[in-house]
């Protein structure tokens, strides 16, 4: 269903528990969508980082950052998005992509269901 949505570089995610499920690779200028995946706060100490990453803070409640001034990109704006964004970046692009598996496969429609 979502497969023409690019998870590679346009619509990404954050590395919180899996290096390698999550992630993005490619250009900073190319990012569309940023999922922080665990931005609440309800991280447990099996993350990546063994803590909690406020992204929200880092985004939205961060006084360098102008989310009006369109012409910038906030990477540009602030060196803690710039070192977030990157925190996540891998350097090649992995060699298969794998479905999200979110939703228990029993919840799924059965057309969907593996």
């Amino acid at each position: 269903r979502w497969g023409y949505l690019d998870p590679l570089n346009a619509f990404v995610t954050s590395i919180v528990y899996f290096e390698s499920l999550e992630g993005w690779t490619g250009d900073l200028s190319n990012i569309l969508v940023y999922h922080f995946l665990d931005g609440s706060g309800n991280v447990s100490s099996n993350a990546i980082h063994g803590r909690y990453l406020n992204q929200f803070d880092i985004f939205y409640a961060n006084s360098e950052v102008d989310l009006r001034d369109l012409r910038r990109p906030l990477w540009e704006q602030s060196d803690a998005v710039q070192e977030s964004l990157l925190r996540s970046r891998h350097r090649h692009a992995p060699r298969r992509l794998r479905s999200c598996e979110v939703v228990e496969s029993r919840a799924m429609p059965e057309w969907k269901q593996r």
